[in-house]
Parts: structure tokens; sequence; C-alpha cells
């Protein structure tokens, strides 16, 4: 489901996790190329306007004070939201960047930034070429300290925090995820088993990780000590904030199942279109779109 400003009616690329400062919305600036992005406080307020060259999705501080987008370029930036003052964080080696795989995420307490950039493909007679270079980073808003995810053979798909903020998980390409240390940078784990790409990885709750891949499998890890744990057909995953309960999304076939993480119990299953699934935190009830303005919220008996 999209959230949409009444004022433009057009989509809000982010809010503030305390939900009290602002939401972000863009529109191209055909003269120039720069982005407007409009400030919306929540729930009313005037809105401010920004002018920046961005690509992708935005994300909010937890606060809203912090603005952090990637320009066109594959830089990112990071904009104060109250006095506009911006700063370049990273610079991406020669890197187109795709819009549709820029991921940005703070932690819980807006101290950390976690980007990862996926670049370009160009069509030429010898097939395709990535135009760039893939980009995983952490940067500290205290210390203003990078630190490059360096270790992963292909491109990087997406990136999250885990929920304590002190370790970060990548999905890539070469059918690997791994989890990185935030603090450092160092790679911790690599999460081996897919046959093909890993599209996306998320914790589900401390310790244990949810990857879903174009072979058409969701996995659930344990992070701490042993890796894999149980593994579920479909090609995305939600994850209750809890950790407890994980939606699984078999775009092919048209259904939606809820399932216990480790115990791998069903609790729904039901077919239906499925673009975006989204859980309740403590999985009692999940909200499916199915791509086409209309979204569906179902409880869970036995999600609490």
């Amino acid at each position: 489901a999209l959230l949409r400003s009444i004022a433009s009616g057009r989509p809000l690329d982010t809010v503030s996790a305390d939900g009290t400062l602002a939401a972000v919305s863009k529109l191209q600036d055909v003269t120039n190329g720069d982005t407007v992005i409009d400030l919306h406080p929540l729930p009313f307020g005037k809105v401010r306007h920004l002018r920046h060259q961005v690509i992708g999705s935005a994300a909010l501080s937890p606060d809203g004070s912090l603005l952090v987008v990637v320009d066109t370029l594959g830089t990112v930036h990071a904009i104060d939201t109250r006095t506009g003052e911006r700063r370049r964080i990273a610079r991406t080696p020669d890197s187109t960047p795709n819009s549709d795989a820029v991921h940005i995420a703070f932690d819980h307490t807006g101290d950390r930034v976690a980007v990862s950039i996926h670049p370009q493909f160009s069509e030429s007679g010898g097939g395709p070429t990535v135009l760039g270079h893939p980009t995983a980073l952490v940067w500290d808003v205290r210390t203003d300290q990078v630190h490059r995810l360096q270790g992963h053979a292909s491109l990087v798909a997406s990136i999250a925090f885990s929920p304590d903020g002190s370790r970060v998980v990548t999905a890539s390409d070469d059918k690997t995820a791994r989890v990185w240390d935030a603090a450092t940078g160092r790679q911790l784990l690599i999460l081996r088993g897919h046959d093909g790409p890993v599209n996306d990885a998320t914790f589900a709750g401390p310790n244990h990780v949810a990857t879903a891949s174009g072979d058409g499998t969701v996995r659930i890890w344990d992070v701490a000590p042993l890796p894999l744990v149980r593994t579920f057909g479909g090609t995305a995953v939600a994850v209750s904030s809890d950790g407890d309960t994980v939606a699984v999304t078999d775009r092919g076939r048209r259904r939606v199942t809820l399932q216990r993480t480790t115990s791998g119990r069903r609790l729904l299953s039901w077919r239906t279109p499925a673009y975006a699934t989204v859980l309740a935190g403590d999985g009692s009830a999940v909200a499916v779109d199915n791509g086409e303005g209309v979204t569906t919220v179902r409880r869970v008996a036995g999600g609490t």
C-alpha cells in the first residue's frame, strides 16, 4: 500500500520512525534535473522544500532530523532537514545506480546508516554490462566514519540492520547473504545454500535471518551459531518485528503463507495476487497489496 501526500497526491517515500516530523515525496524538475523533496510535518504543518539530485528512495532518521539520499552519480549525501545543510558521505566508484535498487536504512538509534547501491545494466552486442561497481557501506553518524562492506563476488541487492543495530545483513547476486559487524564493517558470516541470486535478506529477531532467492525459496537462518534452520517455498518474505512469524509470498503460484519462524507451523495460507506484504509487529495481522491499488488486511489466529 502507498501513503500519499494530501496536497500533491504523490507517494511518500519515507516516514520518520517517531511519526512526528516528516514524510518525503519527490518530483523531478525537468529544467535542471534536480529533485524537489517535500518535507511534510506530521500530522499537519507547513510543507518545506529541498532541492537535490536524487535517485531511488530516500530515508529519514528515526527522529526525522536527517535525510539520506543517493544522487544520480552514486554519491551518498546526508541533508539536515531543519537547515537544509548537506554533506557528502561516500562516493561509489564509476557507478550509475539503478533507481529501483538503492536501499538506505537507519538503525533504531539513528546513529548508523546502511546503504547498498545496485548499478544499472547496459545491453550491448556482447550481452549485459554492469555500469559501475556494487556498493554496500555503513556510515557512523557520530564519528563520520564509513565502513565499506567488501566480500560479495557480485551485485548487492539489499541491506538491513539487526534489531539492536550491532550487525548488518546483505543479499547478493552471488547466491549468498552475509552478516557484518556494523561498528567495524568486518564480515561475520556467509550464508550459503541458495541456488540462485539472493534478492532480499532481513533479520527475523536478534538471532535469525530470512532470505528470499531467485531459486524460488525463502530460507530462515540461525546466525549464531548454526546456519540453516528451515526452508520454505516462495519468492519474497516479510518478518514480524518480534521475529516469531514469517509471511512467505509465492508470486508465481499467487499464494501467501504465514508460518512460525523456527517450528515452521503454518498459521494461515491463501491464494491471492501479492505485490507487497507487511506483517504487524506481533504477527497478529497481515496486509497484502495486490499491486493494483487494493490492500487486504487479515487477522491471524494465534499470531500474538
